[in-house]
């Protein structure tokens, strides 16, 4: 599960790129194999994507929100970066921000 759950960058300008550290908690005794990583914004991805994660560690990783990518979003948006792993696991971090316009 992602920590924190949802992220919210605040106030952030049109181009502007922004990140924030996330981790990736493996509460179980088996380890994790992670399949892919889907963002519902091309603007959004973590730095290194994750493979995997031991049984009872984590992974940290940056978040990055480059609005270079997408310059015509403006105002309040609401993303979703999900998590797939081989086991089914499927964990989805809430991420949104406040675009103010150039």
């Amino acid at each position: 599960m992602y920590e924190p759950e949802f992220i919210d960058f605040g106030k952030v300008k049109a181009g502007e790129k922004v990140t924030r550290t996330v981790r990736l908690i493996n509460g179980t005794q088996s380890e994790i194999m992670i399949e892919r990583t889907e963002s519902s914004c091309d603007c959004l991805w973590l730095d290194t994507p994750i493979t995997e994660v031991p049984a009872g560690q984590s992974v940290t990783r940056q978040l990055v929100l480059d609005l270079k990518k997408e310059p015509a979003k403006t105002g309040r948006l609401r993303m979703m970066l999900t998590i797939y792993g081989k086991s089914g696991l499927k964990n989805e971090l809430i991420v949104e921000a406040a675009v103010a316009a150039p």
